[in-house]
């Protein structure tokens, strides 16, 4: 039988059976405007993110960006010039659920915003900030506030 290694938020090492892992889509979004970028604080690892996360049965891929952004930032975007920027995959493991997750992570550039109130505490259930960085200030954070691969999609984004 095969065993899939993931990594939870801590950093400690899983090993589990291929069979039990979860695949799980999502969406991310990047919004740059005047040289900051918004950021979400995960509840659980403390950690600076993009906002966005799960896209749900039956809705399709900028559905659940949208989604996703209001929930967890308060901000709604405009769909309209939406662009796929990045993409990986990467296996993790959820404490909360002791559950094994497959993860295909989409990054997508938004352009613009239509409106809503950024939530700055959060919204109570995944995120306990959302907040503009500048692109300096992400670059400059350590490794344990915000993981390098998103300082890298970053980056990407905004070249």
């Amino acid at each position: 039988m095969s065993k899939i290694i993931c990594y939870d938020y801590l950093g400690n090492k899983h090993e589990v059976s291929k069979k039990d892992v979860i695949v799980r889509n999502s969406v991310y979004g990047i919004y740059i405007k005047d040289n900051q970028v918004l950021l979400i604080k995960d509840i659980n690892s403390k950690e600076w993110e993009f906002p966005g996360g799960g896209i749900e049965e039956g809705e399709d891929v900028l559905t659940a960006l949208k989604r996703e952004i209001k929930e967890e930032t308060g901000i709604e975007i405009d769909l309209k010039n939406v662009k796929l920027i990045d993409q990986h995959q990467s296996f993790f493991y959820a404490l909360g659920t002791n559950k094994a997750w497959d993860s295909i992570r989409s990054f997508y550039l938004i352009k613009n915003i239509e409106g809503g109130k950024l939530i700055e505490n959060g919204n109570g259930w995944d995120t306990i900030a959302a907040k503009y960085f500048t692109i300096d200030e992400v670059k400059n954070m350590p490794e344990n506030l915000m993981k390098d691969i998103y300082k890298k999609i970053l980056e990407k984004a905004a070249s």
